[in-house]
């Protein structure tokens, strides 16, 4: 399951603590998480909503850790957030995944 966490959502660190094993995408915030459309199933469509610069991080890693008011964070197991971009183009972090992500 994906957990969303905007700004400085309370919860966040909470979620990082308790799955250092799983990944964070951190997106340059530019709409607000209400404003992202939905599929027939209510879960947000990714693909269509988030044309911008986002990076794949490991929840351990550095680069997640602090706050910050201008990222969404899209948070969860490595295989369903890849899957959630619908084959668009997922950066990954060239610090804290260096080699393959799910190893």
């Amino acid at each position: 399951m994906l957990s969303w966490f905007t700004g400085d959502a309370r919860g966040y660190g909470t979620w990082l603590a308790g799955h250092p094993d799983e990944f964070v995408v951190l997106i340059d915030r530019v709409a607000r998480l209400a404003d992202i459309p939905t599929d027939a199933a209510g879960r947000p469509h990714l693909a269509v909503a988030v044309r911008t610069h986002r990076v794949l991080h490991r929840a351990s890693g550095a680069e997640v850790a602090g706050p910050t008011a201008d990222h969404l964070r899209i948070c969860g197991p490595h295989d369903e957030l890849v899957a959630s971009f619908e084959g668009e183009d997922l950066p990954r972090c060239d610090r804290c995944l260096r080699v393959d992500p799910t190893a």
